[in-house]
């Protein structure tokens, strides 16, 4: 199987500050065409759209440690979803649906759309930072700032029930 991914289209937003607020605003996006093809089985195109935005908060605990809480989403969109194996009701075997109904083995793509949409949240922690300048400051770089500093994220992501109809 040979998978090429054509042209895409990327925007990105690093984080905005919102006006007079202390709330940023941060932004990825994807638009992509992609081709999966096996010779003599499938020759498919179709799309992908990805929208991932982010609100953050930061809070400044102290000079030497830093917190920020982080709320947002992703949704993505392809123009092609895959068959998923399941037990079929009627014959109690394995079978392969598009939805809800039963296709042919072999059948690799279903010509359905399929959306996902699903929360995300994240608390990161920065510090305690320690940090020495060394050197003696000759010529441009006669200094230099070791930092020891260490971060932890916690992140949550909704669920997708629909998974194994992703075509990858």
């Amino acid at each position: 199987t040979t998978q090429r991914q054509l042209p895409e289209l990327a925007y990105r937003l690093n984080k905005l500050k919102l006006g007079g607020s202390d709330l940023y605003i941060s932004l990825d996006s994807t638009a992509s065409l992609l081709e999966s093809i096996n010779e003599g089985s499938f020759d498919e195109s179709y799309g992908r759209f990805d929208l991932e935005p982010e609100l953050t908060y930061p809070l400044r605990l102290a000079p030497w440690m830093s917190v920020a809480l982080s709320a947002g989403g992703r949704m993505t969109w392809w123009g092609q979803s895959v068959p998923v194996s399941r037990l079929d009701p009627e014959t109690g075997q394995n079978a392969l649906f598009c939805g809800e109904e039963r296709v042919e083995a072999g059948t690799f793509y279903c010509g359905d759309e399929l959306d996902r949409v699903y929360p995300s949240a994240a608390l990161d922690v920065v510090g305690p930072s320690f940090s020495k300048i060394f050197g003696d400051g000759a010529g441009r770089f006669g200094k230099y700032k070791h930092l020891i500093e260490p971060r932890w994220r916690w992140r949550y992501r909704g669920d997708f029930d629909d998974q194994a109809s992703v075509p990858r």
